[in-house]
């Protein structure tokens, strides 16, 4: 009896064996790309837009921890145009530690931004100041492999 004879075909000209090695074939490619995207998304460095706004994000939830995570550890601050206003993760928890406690309920609004490579210059719209103002603010990221590592202050308008 001839091999080929003797083996089921069904409709799409498929021996039955060749079938479940197509099927198991593309479970395993489908298998493999769901881990492989799933370790991407996992590891891939964030965008510089991504970790402003984690940034806002973690401000917004009043997480000190996750707000210090963004910044590069030899992070540098500046008021417009270049005038140096703080340096250094350290102080930079020296400083917010004492601001989230006295600025509980602010909320921050990335009304719009601006991405040019590793910078991103956003407009915020800031609520729940003290004594219930507001702030319009423009701020310019530099973000490096993940990490806040540059910003200046531009400007602020309270209301």
């Amino acid at each position: 009896m001839n091999y080929f004879v003797a083996q089921r075909v069904n409709s799409r000209g498929f021996t039955v064996s060749q079938h479940h090695r197509l099927i198991a074939a593309f479970v395993a490619f489908v298998g493999l790309s769901f881990v492989l995207h799933a370790a991407e998304t996992i590891t891939a460095t964030p965008t510089p837009m991504q970790v402003v706004q984690r940034y806002v994000d973690a401000a917004n939830h009043g997480d000190l921890e996750a707000f210090l995570a963004l910044y590069a550890p030899d992070i540098r601050k500046f008021r417009f145009p270049g005038t140096p206003a703080s340096q250094g993760s350290e102080h930079m928890r020296e400083i917010y530690t004492r601001s989230f406690a006295e600025k509980r309920g602010i909320h921050v609004e990335i009304v719009k931004a601006i991405i040019l490579g590793d910078k991103v210059a956003c407009q915020d719209h800031v609520i729940g100041l003290p004594d219930g103002k507001s702030a319009d603010e423009l701020t310019v990221y530099q973000v490096q492999n993940g990490l806040i590592t540059n910003m200046v202050y531009v400007d602020k308008l309270e209301h």
